[in-house]
């Protein structure tokens, strides 16, 4: 199952490190987390991610990072016409090195149990996976959450993509791993001892909130959106 993990990245840069959803919603910090289980999937559009589950002091956090696009592309291109890599392929190398991992391919997916949502049953069940990084489970990491103010978002039928709707919400978003001594992985890749990335971050976002909200011009408050967009900033998808 190791094909699941094998990307093209089109050469795409990978992020720096600068300090520049699940249920519960967490304050901005770093905080140590067990993992409950990481598998991986597709959407039926096509797209790749990798679903992981946190328990953090006792409590779910769950996220879904997408990973590739449905032609199998693991990166986005900047107004410079450069290749950046998709973040959520970054966050999942990172957990990979801060449990232990030499990287991604290593983790070995196979077939396990997960706990995913049954939307006919309408609860959490219990089912057979054919992708899981069974090796996660229970390891302990360090992991930095953001709270941040946006803009909803709601699918528009006519044009199929995702418009900004003027009504905002507050939802986390991880945005970093190290191992439980705070070294991230690109801090392993560039050596850099002792580590500085993790307590710069907290320095500069624990506690705090990222506002990306921004008022959408001839957008609904709520609701659906109008059928050209109504002027809002349109996303191909939620991940645009």
């Amino acid at each position: 199952m190791t094909d699941f993990l094998n990307f093209n990245t089109g050469g795409a840069k990978q992020e720096t490190e600068s300090v520049g959803g699940g249920r519960t919603l967490f304050d901005s910090g770093i905080y140590p987390a067990k993992i409950k289980q990481v598998y991986f999937d597709a959407y039926e559009g096509g797209s790749r991610f990798a679903s992981v589950t946190l328990d953090i002091g006792g409590k779910d956090y769950e996220e879904r990072l997408l990973l590739a696009n449905a032609a199998g592309q693991s990166f986005w291109t900047n107004d410079k016409n450069e290749a950046q890599q998709y973040s959520g392929l970054t966050r999942l190398e990172e957990l990979a090195f801060a449990a232990g991992f030499p990287n991604i391919q290593a983790l070995a997916p196979t077939t396990g149990t997960i706990r995913a949502w049954d939307k006919d049953a309408k609860a959490f069940v219990l089912r057979s996976h054919a992708t899981v990084a069974t090796s996660l489970q229970g390891k302990e990491v360090l992991v930095a959450i953001l709270k941040i103010n946006q803009n909803k978002q709601k699918k528009n039928e006519v044009t199929k993509k995702y418009d900004k709707l003027n009504e905002a919400e507050e939802i986390n978003q991880i945005d970093k791993f190290a191992n439980l001594q705070g070294q991230t992985h690109l801090e392993a890749v560039k050596n850099v001892n002792p580590p500085q990335f993790m307590a710069a971050w907290k320095e500069k976002w624990s506690g705090k909130v990222n506002d990306k909200y921004k008022t959408q011009k001839g957008a609904p408050s709520s609701g659906t959106p109008t059928a050209a967009g109504g002027g809002a900033a349109a996303a191909d998808n939620l991940f645009g």
